[in-house]
């Protein structure tokens, strides 16, 4: 807490000398409007960027994956915002320049995405624009509507990522359906609480991305911001930081969320072959996770056996398109020991074993 009321200091006393320079008008309360900025680029050659306001250094050495809290700023005026490389000299090093004009009363976030060079990044597969800009969202929250629960809301901010359901674990309500590459959510209200988030592919909870831990139960009257952040696939976008979902609060605290399960930076690619990946954990009680590769459009078969060959459980059992897919096997009415795993689509057949221990 002390690190963000100096970082405020810092920022809030460099933006009242930004004013005077720039010779902007001192206006009224009901002239003003709040504006949070988010560094959620994940290209590596803007991991650390100036930010210039009215050609005056704002923010030096912003860093990927941080943000500042909401700041006061005239309202009904043209602001250029211009961001250059950590190394400028002056707002002519800028590498984009974007003008907001921004509504009286009304809080703001800019958020920093993209990618500086779009043919040196692998594409969006839903043929989504990745070409760095700023994402504004209007009407955002620094405190929830209800002051018993917390607001937040989800950007899609991760380039070679494909459209996404954000859903409660294990089949639970989805709470953001078929987000794609840049899609704003709008705020949800829930009660502060301790939440296991699923990322699926869309209309399908047993397609998990990911699942993510999201513990809001001390942001009581709060708001936060979950931003999709990073790449699926570091290693085809030059090394780039991996793919998570960035929690920012209202105050500018910024952190990744903890992950309960892994994700398989070959998710959004086509695999190139049927495979049958260990589950994790293992041992485990009572869910696990078991994912598997699928090289084409086919009848596919994921079925949990006995050690005496019983079927216990069938997890999948229909059409699948190509893609990597995760799926959660509840054992909670099984009795601790060895299970197998068989997944099946055509000739193809392929068994793992599992220790359930409770």
């Amino acid at each position: 807490m002390e690190f963000l009321m100096r970082f405020f200091d810092k920022f809030s006393s460099r933006f009242v000398a930004i004013l005077a320079i720039v010779a902007i008008p001192v206006i009224s309360q009901a002239q003003s409007a709040y504006l949070q900025v988010i560094h959620n680029a994940a290209d590596p050659g803007a991991a650390l960027v100036d930010v210039y306001v009215n050609g005056a250094l704002a923010l030096d050495d912003f860093a990927f994956r941080t943000a500042t809290p909401f700041i006061e700023l005239p309202a009904g005026v043209d602001i250029d915002v211009t961001v250059a490389p950590p190394t400028s000299a002056s707002v002519a090093d800028g590498i984009a320049t974007f003008t907001v004009n921004l509504a009286a009363n009304t809080n703001y976030i800019a958020v920093a995405n993209g990618v500086l060079d779009p043919s040196a990044f692998a594409a969006n597969p839903d043929g989504v624009s990745t070409a760095f800009g700023l994402i504004i969202i209007p009407d955002a929250r620094q405190s929830a509507e209800n002051g018993t629960e917390v607001d937040f809301a989800v950007l899609h901010g991760a380039t070679d990522a494909p459209a996404v359901d954000v859903r409660l674990a294990d089949g639970g309500a989805v709470l953001v359906p078929d987000a794609a590459y840049s899609d704003f959510s709008g705020y949800i209200s829930v009660p502060p609480a301790s939440y296991n988030v699923d990322i699926t592919l869309p209309g399908d909870a047993n397609a998990v991305v990911a699942s993510y831990d999201v513990d809001v139960t001390s942001l009581q009257g709060g708001s936060a911001l979950l931003l999709a952040s990073g790449f699926l696939s570091p290693a085809a976008n030059n090394s780039g930081e991996a793919f998570g979902v960035l929690v920012v609060l209202a105050d500018g605290t910024a952190f990744l969320a903890p992950t309960s399960t892994s994700i398989d930076e070959n998710l959004g690619g086509v695999p190139n072959e049927f495979e049958l990946k260990g589950n994790y954990p293992n041992p485990f009680n009572p869910t696990t996770n078991i994912q598997y590769s699928v090289p084409s459009n086919a009848d596919v078969r994921l079925a949990v056996y006995d050690m005496l060959g019983r079927e216990v459980a069938v997890l999948v059992n229909g059409i699948r398109a190509a893609g990597n897919y995760s799926v959660n096997f509840d054992a909670t009415n099984l009795s601790s020991g060895t299970y197998l795993y068989r997944l099946q689509s055509g000739n193809f057949v392929q068994t793992q074993k599992m220790m359930l221990v409770k």
